[in-house]
């Protein structure tokens, strides 16, 4: 950019002939800052006529007083419109160029890692899966700056954050470091009911067969949705609530059958049913019925507090993550088999993601408006005389038919260890066991890439002197090599990206390189063309930053990047009226929305489109909650919507997503 300086000067040179300050002053300004006045503590009369360090700062409030005609003041004559302006572009240009004989000046910050960084780092650095173990869960959030938590000066290191790495270095060690012996793999086989709660329809066909057909369960029903704000709906495998007993990899299978799927719950003739038009049952049996798996936990909860472990397990958490999700042939007994990862202290859950909802107690209302129409003359007898023997309506799913899933036998085996210790130990042990007198070699090649450049002998001794010291105290060795590595992870190397030169080394390129595109430590092949020195290489830098745009840790960038720009992040958090837009919640708008934005922005990232889409676009990525919010035609994939103004959002061709198939 160096020719752009000499062109800004010569326009400010070609400008001030028509007129110069020190006239523009005299006339206008010397009455109110002379030395004698001072307004304000200023006095043009005094200033040099020439820029220098000890005026500089006095000139530049002039020159925004000026351009922001605060001077002359509005009581005062003013200037015509072309003086003012040669004015102004006269004393810019001696500010310019009196910058431009200033040293350059870029003092490096010690910018620490984000949180997002943080966590990214730990999962490359020790291949963890945080998905399911968020080591930053307890840090406070990080200051932003224009929507992004990426300042290094409002991004400060308090007392409380430094406890914070403290505990998390414990808690990431421990779930990377396996001295002890392989985990058992074992085997649930299970049996309804799997979740044995007493609310509703769930408790009641429990009690159902329990005490009047005085038979074993043949299968557990799930009947509606999840929804609701906060979101319920959620079916957790009792049996497992205390959590999985170690982490790892585990098998499961769900054999299941999707049932009366294309009941009509919303029936054209509004007199069957009053209430209709209020509350729809929001089920689409153009939809297969469909199946989820998710996870949820009880960690921190009061376990004698029975109400708030129920209200956990049966509600959305924010950790949750989504399993697997299954679509079901219909009247067919099917197995569904997903090899997923648990965390100790996890345990899943199963729902019923598009199936209809009974919010206001629609779908109970519907069926007492309509029992003699949907049920047979003997149906109905015995359906008042399971009513009037205390059933009452919870026992109405038993008697009608509405989409449902039945849950016949679940099995679960895990942990699957094809080799232990785990990736997350080799990866700082290798595949030998670990000596004491290694711990040297230990600590220098894990520092080394926790640190993201190389280290000296200086700076791992004394992380080798407090392994000793452990052990002189009476500390395993295995147990003392942990707090080596704890003290790693709470180093200013690794806490900091640091840059101590003012020329970037190749390691400094490398982090600044991967933590931009990544949120995330440079992996070993960045690492090595640092160390070979070929990234101060324009096209080597150019061959990269391609090569890690098409890594799927790019993800990171584009999160990061909606999250500051368009503040995605605060999507959710002042949601609406539940009563004025019960759609909201009814079709899961939220994270629907996030994810269209997510994919228009990953879209044109990977195809290098034209930035002016961002503002007039013909297509979007929608899934068919939203395709009805914006009047597109959710049977079609390439529809417009006459009602939306040309260029909107809602104005697109729709690219379905793939739990949103168009019927045949």
């Amino acid at each position: 950019m160096k020719w752009l300086f000499p062109l800004l000067l010569l326009s400010v040179v070609t400008a001030v002939q028509a007129g110069d300050f020190k006239t523009f002053a005299a006339t206008y300004c010397i009455d109110c800052h002379d030395d004698a006045t001072r307004k304000g503590k200023l006095s043009i009369e005094s200033l040099s006529a020439d820029v220098t360090s000890a005026n500089a700062k006095d000139w530049l409030n002039i020159l925004e007083q000026t351009e922001r005609r605060l001077m002359p003041p509005p009581d005062e004559d003013q200037p015509s419109a072309a003086d003012r302006r040669a004015a102004i572009l006269e004393l810019e240009g001696k500010l310019v160029a009196h910058a431009l004989t200033l040293p350059e000046q870029k003092p490096a910050v010690l910018r620490r890692l984000n949180r997002t960084e943080y966590r990214n780092t730990i999962r490359d650095l020790l291949r963890l899966n945080v998905s399911s173990f968020d080591p930053t869960r307890e840090f406070p959030e990080d200051n932003r700056v224009h929507g992004f938590p990426s300042n290094g000066e409002r991004l400060v290191t308090s007392s409380f954050l430094l406890r914070q790495y403290v505990e998390a270095a414990e808690e990431i060690v421990e779930q990377a470091i396996h001295f002890e012996p392989k985990p058992e793999t074992r085997r649930w086989d299970l049996k309804p009911p799997f979740h044995r709660g007493r609310q509703s329809f769930i408790g009641a066909e429990s009690a159902y067969y329990q005490k009047v057909l005085k038979q074993p369960q043949p299968f557990q029903t799930l009947y509606e949705r999840m929804g609701g704000s906060p979101k319920g709906g959620y079916h957790p495998i009792d049996e497992l609530r205390t959590g999985m007993p170690a982490s790892g990899w585990y098998t499961i299978r769900i054999q299941a059958e999707a049932k009366f799927r294309y009941t009509d719950l919303d029936p054209k003739n509004p007199e069957l049913d009053l209430r209709k038009q209020r509350f729809p049952s929001l089920w689409d049996p153009a939809q297969p019925v469909r199946l989820s798996l998710s996870t949820a936990t009880l960690e921190g909860i009061d376990l004698e507090n029975k109400e708030a472990l129920d209200h956990a397990a049966t509600y959305y958490q924010g950790g949750q993550r989504e399993l697997a999700i299954w679509d079901l042939p219909d009247d067919q007994q099917t197995w569904l088999e997903c090899r997923v990862w648990l965390n100790r202290g996890e345990f899943p859950r199963l729902g019923f993601p598009n199936g209809p909802t009974d919010s206001n107690n629609r779908i109970r209302n519907f069926f007492i408006a309509n029992k003699e129409r949907l049920l047979t003359k003997e149906q109905l007898e015995n359906y008042e005389k399971d009513r009037a023997g205390g059933g009452g309506n919870y026992n109405i799913y038993m008697w009608f038919q509405s989409p449902r899933i039945l849950i016949s036998k679940i099995e679960i085996e895990g942990p699957h260890n094809e080799s232990w210790p785990p990736e997350s130990h080799r990866v700082v042990f290798g595949n030998e066991a670990y000596r004491s007198e290694a711990a040297g070699e230990v600590l220098q090649s894990f520092a080394v890439r926790a640190w993201r450049r190389p280290a000296t002998t200086d700076e791992v001794s004394p992380l080798v002197k407090l392994v000793r010291l452990a052990e002189n105290n009476g500390q395993p060795p295995e147990s003392a090599i942990k707090a080596g590595i704890k003290a790693v992870l709470c180093s200013p190397g690794f806490l900091y990206r640091e840059e101590k030169n003012d020329a970037l080394t190749g390691h400094e390129i490398a982090s600044r390189l991967s933590y931009f595109l990544w949120s995330s430590m440079p992996d070993e092949h960045l690492l090595s063309r640092a160390a070979a020195g070929e990234l101060n290489q324009p096209a080597v830098l150019r061959q990269e930053a391609s090569r890690l745009l098409d890594d799927s840790r790019c993800e990171a960038f584009v999160e990061e990047f909606l999250n500051g720009w368009l503040a995605l992040r605060k999507l959710g958090t002042m949601s609406p009226d539940r009563r004025g837009f019960a759609v909201y919640y009814d079709d899961d708008l939220e994270p629907a929305m996030r994810t269209e934005t997510h994919l228009f922005f990953q879209q044109l990232l990977r195809t290098n489109g034209p930035i002016d889409r961002f503002l007039a676009s013909d297509y979007t990525f929608l899934n068919r909650q939203l395709a009805r919010l914006y009047g597109i035609d959710p049977k079609s994939k390439a529809s417009l919507s006459r009602d939306c103004e040309p260029g909107s959002w809602c104005r697109m061709l729709v690219e379905m997503l793939r739990h949103s198939p168009s019927p045949e």
